[in-house]
């Protein structure tokens, strides 16, 4: 693909790889509000050449859009290079109060996910989720499953994550072609993190995450709360 062909020329200017945008990445920065509206807010950032590890003056905005069961994420970038982009959020959710993250109920539409290197970037090898700890194609309780796995789930309806105590479940819905779940060692909870593929530039079997002046990088998640 032509986009593709233009990594060539994009040069990173600090270690490889980046974790979280490396160190200028758009959560460190200060957002300017731009618009805000009873039930939704939208933030700004432009982030010039010079600033950061990438190709290109960037100009991003984020709308957090409260709906009547709800929240909507709309994430849209203009560049002036072509430069990657992978943007997502890193909200933790449990659904159970003071309850562990093993006792959620949990399913993911996915039926591969992606091999990791010791980087944590993913290898070109896709694993069948089926008989693998990581199969949550049938609802099951999370347990002792340790989590940070890139599932490929190109459907819109990503995820469904559930407690019974408290009878509330959330569907996790998005454009993306797939969906980071992580389980932090250190408090209960997961994360939905709804997104390209890390380093996808390299595999040509992977969307395209590279946004150029003509095409701006788009993104929609959605997180939806029902009572069951």
């Amino acid at each position: 693909m032509a986009i593709k062909n233009q990594l060539h020329t994009i040069k990173h200017t600090t270690n490889y790889p980046l974790l979280h945008g490396g160190a200028h990445s758009w959560a460190k920065q200060f957002w300017h509000l731009k618009q805000l509206q009873p039930h939704s807010v939208e933030a700004s950032l432009t982030c010039a050449e010079e600033s950061k590890e990438f190709p290109g003056s960037i100009t991003v905005t984020v709308r957090y859009e409260l709906l009547e069961n709800g929240l909507r994420l709309s994430y849209e970038a203009f560049t002036t290079a072509p430069t990657p982009i992978n943007s997502t959020n890193h909200a933790y959710f449990n659904l159970g109060g003071d309850a562990n993250a093993a006792s959620h109920l949990l399913t993911v539409n996915a039926h591969e996910y992606l091999a990791l290197d010791a980087a944590l970037l993913p290898t070109r090898e896709q694993i069948p989720t089926k008989g693998s700890p990581y199969d949550f194609t049938k609802e099951k309780a999370v347990n002792d499953t340790a989590l940070d796995h890139y599932f490929i789930a190109p459907q819109p309806h990503k995820a469904s994550y559930y407690h019974p105590s408290t009878g509330i479940q959330m569907d996790v819905f998005s454009d993306q072609f797939g969906i980071v779940i992580f389980r932090p060692p250190h408090f209960e909870a997961l994360c939905f993190e709804n997104q390209a593929p890390s380093d996808a530039t390299r595999f040509d079997t992977f969307p395209d995450c590279i946004a150029t002046p003509e095409r701006p990088y788009k993104q929609e998640t959605s997180y939806l709360f029902h009572i069951l």
